[in-house]
């Protein structure tokens, strides 16, 4: 699935320990969100892309409304 970063919250601290990050997506019809956390081994797909505004495809709905943050997001120009 291709979809618009339209947000990405302050990071905050997790009950969990760490920190992680709410970054909220449009494809033009539907909204999603997906959580991510610099703890976490699929963090590194991220890295560089989590801009305001970029295109990115090779996204996995993973229920509605939720993208899976295991997706291998490539940066859409």
């Amino acid at each position: 699935m291709k979809a618009t970063i339209t947000k990405d919250d302050e990071p905050k601290e997790s009950k969990y320990g760490g920190i992680y990050q709410m970054i909220c997506f449009n494809d033009g019809v539907n909204s999603y969100r997906s959580y991510l956390s610099p703890k976490m081994g699929n963090y590194k797909n991220w890295t560089g892309l989590l801009e305001v505004g970029n295109v990115l495809d090779n996204l996995i709905v993973k229920k509605k409304g939720l993208i899976d943050a295991d997706s291998k997001p490539v940066l859409i120009d």
